[in-house]
């Protein structure tokens, strides 16, 4: 994701809770995936917005300074002054 790569996973891999057809693409079996995945590969605009919108998730939830700010969050409930 954090490279504009469309994800397809399943349920138990989307454990950082990514919207299904929005910003991650889930297979069910693997016949769907195998839907899916032809999908992607077929339809550009789908594409476009799986790997456009994966990538803002991940840009938004995970980059430094709001890995910082989490951390130090946590730092400063447990810190006894």
């Amino acid at each position: 994701m954090a490279t504009g790569v469309p994800v397809v996973t399943t349920d138990l891999g989307n454990a950082i809770g990514a919207k299904e057809d929005f910003e991650i693409v889930i297979g069910k079996n693997v016949q769907d995936f195998v839907v899916k995945i032809k999908e992607l590969l077929e339809n550009w605009a789908f594409y476009e917005k799986i790997s456009v919108n994966g990538r803002k998730l991940i840009e938004n939830k995970f980059n430094w300074e709001k890995i910082a700010g989490d951390l130090n969050a946590v730092y400063e409930s447990v810190a006894i002054l």
